[in-house]
């Protein structure tokens, strides 16, 4: 009978990690995939029993030495079938065996969509940018995942056609994602991401290509604020549209804010404050 192992990332998570441990305990194997954590992580990992390794801080997979790195313990799990946690995830208690089943049942697949309802800033809801449920691939098989797609967040890739999808009886089951939980946390992870999401996006393609995506997808937001219904939300939606945007705006702007442009903006200073601009 096929097994999981829940495959957790960790950075600095002593804050919520014990929670997202205790949600995993019928899990055949718990790996936690530690970033050079600075706080208690990897102490309360040890306490839960977990499997705990350490890798050098990355935030893309983008750096080939950490796709490396993290493909060899994921290689080494004891379990064919992995699912990808994160510290901002709680499983209900139900989830394992449901999955358990499904992978069992004979039934050929690579992948499985899992409910996930994505809670942001306290709530969930058909009028919020993340919906109330989304279906996601996180369940993989190990030999199936497509290392060559995956980012700053795995993603099943192109490559895996076989995903399928599972409906609990129960519409509670699922994996229950708790983002932007305070300020400080808002805005240290969206200048962080912001600027991993610029990075992969300069490649393969032109600076005008890159600002033009970027700059669609500040006007999306906005967009989705009026035609999903956000603005019902009151001060909650309003809440929601800033944070999203402060995201969108942030990415546009380290698009923008390059080596040349940086350089520029300095030699312009410089003129001024030696006096060569009024000569």
């Amino acid at each position: 009978m096929n097994g999981i192992t829940a495959f957790v990332w960790c950075y600095n998570e002593e804050n919520r990690l014990a929670t997202t441990l205790k949600s995993l305990s019928e899990f055949d194997e718990v790996v936690v995939i530690d970033k050079s954590s600075t706080d208690r992580s990897a102490q309360i990992a040890k306490e839960y029993g977990c499997k705990f390794a350490v890798v050098d801080y990355f935030d893309s997979f983008s750096d080939q030495n950490a796709v490396r790195a993290v493909k060899e313990i994921w290689d080494n799990c004891e379990n064919e079938w992995l699912l990808e946690v994160t510290c901002s995830d709680v499983q209900h208690p139900r989830l394992y065996s449901c999955m358990k089943e499904m992978i069992n049942s004979g039934r050929q697949m690579d992948a499985v969509e899992i409910p996930l309802y994505r809670y942001s800033m306290g709530f969930t809801s058909k009028h919020s940018y993340y919906g109330d449920v989304q279906y996601q691939a996180k369940l993989f098989r190990k030999s199936s995942f497509d290392w060559e797609a995956a980012r700053l967040h795995f993603d099943p890739g192109k490559n895996i056609k076989n995903i399928a999808r599972l409906m609990p009886d129960d519409p509670k089951i699922g994996i229950y994602h708790l983002t932007h939980g305070d300020l400080e946390t808002i805005l240290e992870r969206h200048l962080r991401y912001a600027k991993v999401e610029a990075n992969d996006d300069r490649q393969n393609t032109t600076r005008e290509e890159y600002l033009a995506k970027s700059w669609r997808s500040v006007l999306r937001v906005v967009k989705n604020y009026i035609m999903l219904g956000t603005y019902r939300l009151g001060d909650r939606g309003r809440a929601q549209l800033c944070m999203l945007l402060l995201y969108r705006c942030a990415h546009y702007l380290n698009l923008f804010m390059d080596e040349n442009e940086e350089r520029a903006i300095r030699e312009t200073y410089d003129k001024i404050r030696n006096g060569e601009f009024w000569k």
